[in-house]
């Protein structure tokens, strides 16, 4: 770890990724996905829309096919609207799961095993650069920045969410951090 020639204000860190940091990368941003309060109201709307829409549906079928069987309905409802009760309670069960795995490919792709990886802190912009890609983010983007599983991740206007391991990131480069965050920077 170094800091950049020229100014004193940007500090520059190294490190290799790991099956380790990757991983902690993927499980930093399945939790900050997974505390997004909209995150779960998006879900549950879906649910609901998709319970309400099925029952609408076979209202309006059995009344076309078989009217005489529509005093069958109410009991069609219950059992059918406990089917995808069931249905949403297993969905809600296995999805941080299925984003812990979504995430870890998306890992994985960015900065594989053996990828050297440096970070820059500066007042402007972070940055993290692999020898295949590089992303700036500049600090008047982020809308909220959260330090989870020892990784820094970072929320901006339009763009989601960036991640920035803490193995690159050196108590300079965390000065810097919570000097230009400030109070956008929350412990999680």
């Amino acid at each position: 770890m170094d800091e950049a020639p020229g100014t004193a204000r940007e500090v520059t860190c190294r490190y290799e990724a790991s099956p380790g940091s990757n991983d902690r990368e993927a499980r930093a941003l399945r939790r900050w996905k997974l505390t997004q309060g909209g995150f779960w109201g998006r879900w549950a709307l879906t649910w609901l829309v998709f319970v309400a829409a099925v029952l609408v549906g076979v209202h309006f079928l059995v009344e076309w096919l078989a009217p005489e069987a529509s005093g069958f309905f109410s009991w069609a409802v219950y059992l059918g609207a406990g089917m995808m009760l069931a249905a949403a309670l297993v969905d809600a069960a296995t999805l941080p799961g299925r984003m812990l795995r979504r995430y870890q490919k998306v890992v994985d792709r960015q900065t594989p095993v053996g990828t050297p990886v440096e970070q820059t802190f500066s007042r402007d912009t972070f940055t993290v650069a692999t020898p295949g890609a590089s992303f700036e983010v500049p600090t008047s983007s982020i809308t909220e920045a959260s330090w989870l599983r020892e990784c820094l991740v970072l929320e901006g206007h339009v763009e989601g969410a960036w991640v920035m391991n803490g193995d690159g990131i050196d108590d300079r480069a965390l000065q810097i951090a919570i000097e230009v965050l400030g109070d956008r920077l929350r412990q999680r």
